[in-house]
């Protein structure tokens, strides 16, 4: 049977076998069943040959992926290998230069410990000289001071002090040098323990006192009478009067002589002040006499200041008086003592510290 007949036989079933369907108006509809499309051939090989291109291509990319693995994995062990190589040789020297630089941190620990030792030493013995010196160093400085308090203020009490303490810086020592300085220094004490002289500084006390108080001292002026004595009561004429109310008015301006009585002058305020400047003045001489221990001149101007204080104060206030009890003290002053001479244990303390080397006080 040929192919056209087979087509036409299942085309006669197919209308056959189509079920018979009427529609809204009654006429009828015959439905023709669906049929499989045949695929052409060629269409079916193409999805072979597309679906074997697809596997080759899914096995080519594995081997492709598997070969850039193994070549990544033996780039990895290469760079490893090398990356450990280098590191094993910087680690080796590195190691090498840490071993050196701990050889070398080793000395020089040594070395430092050594020099610290050295050096301990030398300050033990700078330390124990350094103290001998400044203990010489400050006594033969408080000597000096105490030469100049006696030479020049004869200050009995503050020498004293200042070759006592003295004395305490040097007593430790054993040295035959410092023992004679010291057997000097306890006889100049002696000396000018034994010695009977003036107070100079409570004497400079009073006059500074005296000096201070100068402005207050009273002057003596003249202050004018109380009144006329009247030597006949009653009733005057009227050119008694007149003389008597002139006298009243002039009263301030003139001292009346009185018999018997001397003078007092007036002085005004310039004058008052130039009578106190002088007074201050010659209290100031008297310090300075003092401050020299200069008998002439102290007596001279205790003479001076007595004087001025007589004629221009009044001499009955307390303040007066006892001014004057202070001038009779100075003038009876006695400054000419016989000082006895200090210094030689300075002099031997210098000339020791020059000469020689102490030895350490035990």
């Amino acid at each position: 049977m040929s192919e056209e007949n087979k087509n036409q036989q299942e085309q006669v079933l197919e209308a056959e076998e189509a079920p018979v369907l009427t529609n809204e108006q009654g006429d009828t509809v015959t439905q023709t069943p669906a049929r499989d499309v045949a695929i052409p051939l060629v269409y079916k090989l193409v999805i072979i040959v597309a679906f074997l291109l697809a596997i080759f291509a899914v096995a080519a990319s594995y081997a492709i992926w598997m070969e850039l693995e193994k070549t990544t994995g033996k780039l990895a062990t290469q760079v490893d290998a090398r990356l450990s190589q280098k590191l094993d040789t910087q680690t080796l020297t590195n190691a090498t230069q840490l071993d050196h630089i701990e050889k070398l941190a080793g000395q020089n620990r040594v070395s430092v410990q050594q020099l610290s030792q050295y050096l301990d030493n030398i300050k033990q013995q700078l330390d124990q000289q350094s103290r001998t010196d400044y203990r010489l160093i400050q006594a033969e400085s408080i000597l000096r001071l105490a030469r100049n308090q006696y030479e020049i203020m004869r200050d009995r009490e503050t020498t004293l002090f200042a070759m006592q303490r003295a004395l305490d810086l040097i007593k430790g020592y054993a040295d035959p040098g410092i023992i004679m300085i010291k057997e000097t220094l306890l006889t100049e004490m002696q000396a000018i323990k034994n010695l009977h002289m003036p107070d100079i500084s409570s004497h400079i006390g009073n006059v500074d006192m005296l000096l201070k108080n100068i402005d207050s001292l009273p002057l003596i002026t003249s202050v004018p009478d109380a009144g006329i004595d009247k030597e006949k009561s009653g009733t005057t004429s009227e050119p008694e009067q007149g003389w008597q109310g002139m006298l009243e008015a002039i009263k301030p301006l003139l001292t009346i002589r009185r018999r018997n009585v001397p003078t007092m002058p007036l002085l005004s305020v310039e004058e008052e002040k130039l009578v106190r400047m002088i007074m201050k003045s010659r209290c100031e001489m008297i310090r300075l006499a003092l401050q020299n221990n200069d008998s002439v001149s102290l007596r001279s101007n205790t003479a001076l200041a007595k004087q001025w204080l007589n004629t221009y104060f009044h001499a009955g206030s307390t303040e007066v008086s006892n001014a004057m009890l202070t001038l009779n003290k100075l003038d009876k002053l006695l400054l000419d003592v016989a000082y006895p001479e200090t210094g030689a244990a300075l002099q031997q303390l210098v000339s020791f510290r020059q000469q020689q080397i102490v030895v350490p006080p035990q």
